[in-house]
């Protein structure tokens, strides 16, 4: 489980997907495995248990502008040990040459308005680069303003935005208020797990 005392950024939702496929190969790779551990002792095999019976990643965030507990879950991603691959490969891919994969643009291009998704047009594209008086831009971003002096193409980097984050956004799910509000009472009361890190 992961929380805050802030709104879920995109960086959060990212965190819960990846642990969640982390979790998910993990208990394959140990159900194959299982006849090869007789030696292990009671306490491995007693953390190995628990981590067996893990079935969701959830993540209990506060909506400072609502002012409401918000809960995101995952749980049960489909080919797993395939998209955690994926993932790595990108990694991989990222250390040898610059890539426009940012968690803001994908929150903007994936999360739906009324239902429906919002098509990410150049227009839109530039709209979100430039920013304005009261939105920081992602031009602002020392990262993306180094390598794009200038506001790139979207259509150049579509592909890869969509490789990494489509299936997030699609499995990686907010929960009613009323069922959130009730667990993060439940969680408060009961765990001992320390708050996930602030954002810079």
């Amino acid at each position: 489980m992961h929380y805050r005392s802030s709104s879920a950024k995109a960086k959060d939702k990212f965190t819960m997907y990846l642990q969640q496929l982390a979790i998910q190969v993990w208990q394959q790779q140990t159900i194959a495995n299982e006849t090869t551990m007789a030696n292990s002792t009671k306490s491995d095999d007693d953390n190995t248990g628990k981590l067996q019976q893990v079935t969701e990643t959830i993540g209990l965030y506060f909506n400072t502008k609502a002012q409401k507990v918000e809960e995101f879950s995952v749980a049960n991603i489909e080919d797993a040990k395939t998209k955690l691959i994926n993932l790595i490969k990108m990694f991989f891919k990222g250390q040898q040459q610059v890539l426009l994969l940012n968690g803001e643009l994908a929150e903007q291009v994936f999360t739906k308005k009324r239902g429906q998704l919002v098509e990410m047009t150049q227009a839109r594209f530039e709209g979100l680069w430039l920013g304005d008086m009261s939105t920081r831009g992602l031009s602002d971003d020392d990262y993306l303003s180094y390598f794009w002096p200038e506001c790139p193409q979207y259509q150049s980097h579509q592909a890869d935005i969509e490789f990494i984050y489509q299936d997030l956004y699609q499995v990686v799910t907010k929960q009613a208020t009323k069922q959130a509000a009730k667990k993060a009472a439940t969680k408060a009361s009961k765990s001992t797990t320390k708050p996930s890190k602030e954002a810079k």
